[in-house]
C-alpha cells in the first residue's frame, strides 16, 4: 500500500458536501448531507485491478473494483488538486444529484439516497458502481 491519503472536499452549502477520498490503493467519491454519507461510488483503482475480490473480508475495505466489473483501463491519473474536478449540482426540493467530471475522462453521478452511484469506468453494474450510460 502506498503511504499517503488524500481527501478533497467540495461544499455546496452548510449541509451538502462532495468528498473525494484516495488512500493510495483506491479512490471513492461520497455525497454527504449533514456529515452523513448519503451516496457513494467507486472512482478508480490506484493499484493493479484484481481478478476477484473477497467481499466478505472487511479488512480489505475500501474495496478495489475487480476485473469482472471494470477494466480500469481509462488510464485515470490520481487526482492531484481541486482544479482537476468539476461538479454540477442539481438540488430540487429533497432531491440532490451531483455529476462530477475528473480530467475530462471520468464521469460519475451521485444521487441522495442511492448507493452505489454511477460511473463511466465500469462496464457492468456491481456493488461499488453502476454503469453510467
Amino acid at each position: 500500500m502506498k503511504e499517503y491519503y488524500k481527501e478533497y472536499t467540495y461544499k455546496r452549502d452548510n449541509r451538502l458536501s462532495f468528498i473525494i477520498d484516495c488512500n493510495g490503493n483506491v479512490a471513492y467519491a461520497y455525497l454527504l448531507k449533514d456529515e452523513d454519507i448519503v451516496s457513494d461510488v467507486w472512482l478508480y483503482n490506484v493499484e493493479e485491478t484484481p481478478e476477484v475480490i473477497n467481499w466478505e473480508d472487511k479488512h480489505s475495505m475500501p474495496f478495489l473494483n475487480p476485473k469482472n466489473y471494470t477494466r480500469n483501463d481509462k488510464k485515470i491519473s490520481d487526482i492531484k488538486d481541486l482544479d482537476e474536478v468539476s461538479l454540477e449540482w442539481e438540488c430540487l426540493q429533497n432531491e440532490v444529484t451531483v455529476t462530477a467530471y475528473f480530467n475530462n475522462s471520468l464521469k460519475v453521478i451521485l444521487k441522495l439516497g442511492t448507493s452505489p452511484g454511477w460511473s463511466n469506468n465500469v462496464f457492468k453494474d456491481g456493488p461499488l458502481a453502476k454503469v453510467l450510460i
